[in-house]
């Protein structure tokens, strides 16, 4: 791993004698400057920027995107997760959570890999999803 790289693992093992379906998502989340000035790539086929609310899921995604904060621009590269939710709670919603203060929703974006359509894991199978971020 390089320095500014982070790299996360998530793996679902079924070590029982029957199949099993699971859905997964890491919920990340990205300290940005303004998340007005963010900009992803990657994800879409249009580039995604918020200006309030969003919350909204990406079937089907590449597994690299980018993520410009308007400061820096880091890499984004998922294996296994085959979606993508992009989330900021806007101004509204961020009043409403208690455990956040009312302008906190101007410093994140959380870029969510994602396995949203059940997996089925056959007795003795291992599935793993990485995220890679640099």
């Amino acid at each position: 791993m390089r320095a500014n790289q982070l790299d996360m693992t998530f793996t679902v093992r079924n070590l029982g004698a029957a199949p099993f379906s699971f859905s997964a998502a890491l919920h990340t989340y990205h300290l940005v400057p303004d998340v007005c000035a963010v900009r992803i790539e990657g994800i879409s086929s249009d580039e995604i920027s918020i200006i309030d609310k969003l919350d909204e899921v990406y079937l089907h995604v590449g597994g690299r995107a980018q993520l410009a904060t308007g400061e820096e621009t880091l890499v984004l590269e998922q294996a296994g997760f085959t979606d993508a939710v992009v989330w900021n709670p806007g101004a509204v919603d961020a009043a409403a959570l208690a455990d956040m203060e009312n302008d906190e929703y101007k410093r994140f974006v959380c870029i969510e890999p994602a396995l949203l359509e059940p997996h089925t894991l056959d007795a003795g199978q291992v599935w793993r999803g990485t995220y890679r971020v640099s």
